[in-house]
C-alpha cells in the first residue's frame, strides 16, 4: 500500500513538474524572446495562447487533484488580471474527488473523538453524501435520535496539501524570475493570500466557530436557518453539525412543487449576501449552490410539525421558506478599512448616484492607477438601469443578451482598457457577490439590485446623518460659548460658523436625488417609503434652522462686537463660499439693515 502511494506520488510530482516546466518554456520563447522588436510581430494573439495553457492546466489538475483544482478555482476569481477566455476554462473545475475508503475514515474519527464509532454514534452511513478533495461528508445519528452530517477530513491531506505548497512556492520563484510575468503578477502574495485560505478550510474547528458566528447573527433574523454544531462530536479533524438538507436551490422542480416563488428566493438570497457584506462584515466565501438549501415552513392551517430534511412538501401557494447555508469552511471578515467605502457604495447604490458609487470605487482602490474616472462614471450609468452585477467590478455574462447592447456603447473599457482591480482582501468577497449574484439571476432575470439594496442604503444614510447631527451640535455650542467671551472673537466665530450652518454634502446630494421619480420606490416596502418621507422632510426642516441660525447669529455679532463694518465686511467676503455666502448673506442683510435706520 505504501508503496502504491509512494509510486503515485511520483507519478503525480512527475505530471506536474512536466506541465509548469512547459509553461517555463512557453514564456521564454513567447513572451521574452519573441517580444523583440524585430519578432513582435509574430506572436501569435496573447489571449489564445493563455486559454490553450488554461485548458491544459484544468487537465493536469482534473488529473492530479487536490490543492492543483483549489489553484484553478482560486485564479479564476482573478478578473481583473487574467482574459474572460481563461476564466471560463478555470470555472470548470470541479472539486470532486473519489471518495476514501470507509476503514480509513473510521480510525481518522475514532482518534479525533476519542472513543470508538459505536459510542459516539448510533448509526453512521459507510458511502458518504458528498467527497472533494478536503473533506467527505457522511450522514450519521446521535444515540439521542437526533440525525446529523458528519464532515471527516481526508486521511493524508493536511500532508499533502503541505508538499504541494512548497512544490508551488518553488513553482512561483521560478516564474518570477521573468520580466513580463514579475511585472504582471504579484505571485508570491497571491500564493500567501492562498495558503491562508487554504489552511483555515483545513481546520474544522475554524469551520465550527464560523458557523457560530453566522448562528449567532442569524438570531434576530428568522429568514435564515443555520444548523447546529455538536462540539461534542466535532474536532480538528471532524465536524458534525445538525442534517439541514431540505430542498435544495438548483431542484427548481422540487421547490416549485413546493409552492415557493423563485423571485422570493431571490429577493431573500440578495439580502443574505448584502446583510453579511454590510451589516455583519463576515462573508461564507463560497455560496454556490450545493452549500444552499430551502427549509419549507408549514402554513397555519396545516397544524403540524416543521418538514423534516428529505420529507415530502406538499404544494401550497407562496410558501415561506428560510434559507439554510451550510459547509462554513471559507468565510472571509471584511477589514474595518474596507467597510467605509462599501457603505458609500451602497448609498451610491441604493440613490443610483452613478457619481457616488465611483467615488466608493476610488477610496476603496477598486480602480486602476489612471483609469479614467469620467468614462466608469458614464458607464455606470447604464449599467444601474441595464446591468448592475459590474457595478461590483464583475466580468460580465457573455451568455446575455444585454451585453451585447452594453458593449456596443462600453466595449473598449470593459474589454482592452478594464477599469476594475480587486484588493486582496476582498477577493473571497467578490467571488461571494459573483456566485450568489448568478444564482440570483437564474432565478429571477429581472432582478433588481438598487431595490434590495435600498433598505441598507437608508439605514447607513440614516447613521451618517445622526453622526453629522451630533457633531453639528457639538459645533454650535462652541459658537455659543465664543459669543459670550468678550471681547468676541468674530473671524473665529465666523469661521466655526461657515463649517458649522452649511447644510451637509450629503444631505444636498440627497434633496438632489430623483429617487422619487424612480421605479425603485415602487418596489420599496411600506415602511422604507414612510421613513424615505419622514427623512425627506426632517432634512428640509433642518435646511430652515440653519438659515434661521446664519441670521441669529448675524445680529448677535452685529450687536456684540466693536469691529467697523468695513472689517466685518472684509471678513465676510473672505469666508463667503458656495454655502457660506448663506451665512454671509444673512449678515450683509442685516448690516444694510442697520446702516440705514442708522442713516
Amino acid at each position: 500500500m505504501n508503496r502504491q502511494r509512494l509510486w503515485g506520488n511520483r507519478r503525480r510530482y512527475l505530471q506536474i513538474g512536466g506541465f509548469w516546466a512547459s509553461l517555463l518554456a512557453h514564456l521564454l520563447w513567447w513572451d521574452l524572446f519573441f517580444a523583440l522588436p524585430v519578432l513582435r510581430w509574430l506572436q501569435p494573439a496573447r489571449e489564445e495562447r493563455w486559454q490553450q495553457l488554461a485548458q491544459r492546466y484544468c487537465y493536469l489538475a482534473a488529473a492530479v487533484g487536490g490543492l492543483w483544482i483549489k489553484l484553478g478555482q482560486f485564479l479564476s476569481l482573478r478578473v481583473d488580471l487574467f482574459p474572460h477566455s481563461v476564466i471560463q476554462e478555470l470555472e470548470l473545475l470541479r472539486d470532486q474527488a473519489p471518495a476514501a475508503p470507509y476503514v480509513e475514515i473510521v480510525p481518522q474519527i475514532e482518534a479525533e473523538l476519542g472513543a470508538p464509532l459505536p459510542e459516539l454514534f448510533a448509526w453512521f452511513s459507510p458511502e458518504p453524501v458528498a467527497s472533494a478533495s478536503v473533506a467527505q461528508v457522511h450522514r450519521a445519528q446521535l444515540h439521542n435520535g437526533q440525525q446529523v452530517v458528519v464532515k471527516v477530513l481526508r486521511p493524508g491531506t493536511p500532508e499533502q496539501f503541505a508538499m504541494d505548497l512548497d512544490l508551488m512556492a518553488f513553482c512561483v520563484r521560478g516564474l518570477g524570475l521573468l520580466p513580463p510575468v514579475r511585472h504582471s503578477f504579484d505571485l508570491e502574495r497571491m500564493l500567501a493570500e492562498f495558503a491562508g485560505v487554504t489552511r483555515r478550510e483545513l481546520d474544522m474547528c475554524v469551520e465550527a466557530a464560523n458557523a457560530e458566528r453566522f448562528a449567532r447573527a442569524a438570531v434576530n433574523n428568522p429568514l435564515l436557518y443555520i444548523p447546529a454544531v455538536h462540539l461534542r462530536y466535532s474536532g480538528r479533524r471532524v465536524l458534525t453539525m445538525e442534517d439541514a438538507t431540505y430542498l435544495r436551490l438548483n431542484n427548481l422542480a422540487e421547490i416549485e412543487a413546493a409552492g415557493i416563488d423563485r423571485q422570493q428566493i431571490a429577493q431573500q438570497l440578495a439580502q443574505l449576501i448584502l446583510e453579511q457584506i454590510f451589516v455583519l462584515n463576515f462573508v461564507h466565501a463560497d455560496p454556490h449552490p450545493g452549500n444552499f438549501f430551502l427549509r419549507p415552513l408549514p402554513g397555519p392551517e396545516e397544524r403540524r410539525e416543521p418538514f423534516a430534511p428529505r420529507e415530502p412538501v406538499p404544494y401550497r401557494r407562496n410558501r415561506m421558506f428560510q434559507i439554510v447555508l451550510i459547509d462554513f469552511g471559507m468565510a472571509v471578515a471584511i477589514p474595518p478599512e474596507q467597510q467605509a467605502w462599501l457603505r458609500e457604495f451602497l448609498i451610491g447604490l441604493g440613490l443610483r448616484d452613478a457619481k457616488r458609487i465611483v467615488q466608493a470605487y476610488q477610496r476603496g482602490g477598486l480602480l486602476r492607477a489612471g483609469a479614467d474616472v469620467r468614462r466608469v462614471e458614464a458607464m455606470t450609468v447604464d449599467l444601474l438601469d441595464g446591468y448592475q452585477g459590474l457595478l461590483v467590478g464583475l466580468m460580465p455574462d457573455f451568455d446575455d443578451p444585454r451585453t451585447q447592447q452594453l458593449f456596443e456603447k462600453h466595449g473598449a473599457l470593459l474589454t482592452y482598457e478594464y477599469p476594475f482591480q480587486i484588493p486582496m482582501d476582498l477577493l473571497f468577497m467578490y467571488r461571494a457577490m459573483g456566485t450568489l449574484g448568478g444564482v440570483i439571476g437564474s432565478l429571477d432575470s429581472e432582478f433588481d439590485l438598487s431595490s434590495a439594496a435600498m433598505p441598507f442604503a437608508l439605514q447607513f444614510f440614516w447613521q451618517k446623518w445622526q453622526q453629522e447631527l451630533l457633531e453639528r451640535s457639538e459645533a454650535v455650542a462652541t459658537i455659543g460659548r465664543l459669543l459670550l467671551q468678550n471681547p468676541v472673537p468674530v473671524p473665529e466665530v465666523l469661521m466655526l460658523a461657515q463649517r458649522t450652518l452649511q447644510p451637509p454634502e450629503l444631505v444636498d446630494q440627497f434633496l438632489l436625488q430623483p429617487w422619487r421619480e424612480r421605479s425603485v420606490q415602487a418596489e420599496l416596502s411600506h415602511l422604507d417609503r414612510d421613513a424615505l418621507r419622514q427623512l425627506d422632510r426632517s432634512v428640509r426642516s433642518i435646511r430652515r434652522t440653519l438659515v434661521a441660525l446664519g441670521f441669529g447669529l448675524a445680529g448677535i455679532l452685529l450687536l456684540t462686537t466693536d469691529l467697523s463694518h468695513a472689517d466685518l465686511l472684509r471678513a465676510l467676503v473672505e469666508l463667503a463660499s458656495e454655502y457660506g455666502a448663506l451665512l454671509a448673506g444673512a449678515v450683509l442683510l442685516l448690516l444694510g439693515w442697520q446702516t440705514v435706520r442708522g442713516g
